[in-house]
């Protein structure tokens, strides 16, 4: 993880599960209903609040460094 803000696809039962590490988790849209409105707003509210999610995804990811350890 490197702290890049993201709208997690869900294609895959892992895909929810790391993206509900975040707390709290980012947009999930499932891919089998994926349309272009909501995909939009996902992405709008995740630019929107970049900051935010950059810092919370860099301090996961340096917990999880810090666990494995």
């Amino acid at each position: 993880m490197t702290g890049t803000p993201f709208v997690a696809l869900d294609y895959d039962p892992k895909v929810p599960l790391h993206a509900r590490l975040l707390d709290p988790a980012p947009p999930i849209l499932p891919i089998g209903a994926l349309a272009a409105g909501p995909l939009r707003a996902a992405l709008e509210q995740v630019w929107e609040e970049r900051e935010d999610w950059s810092r919370r995804g860099r301090e996961l990811a340096a917990a999880m460094r810090e666990r494995a350890a």
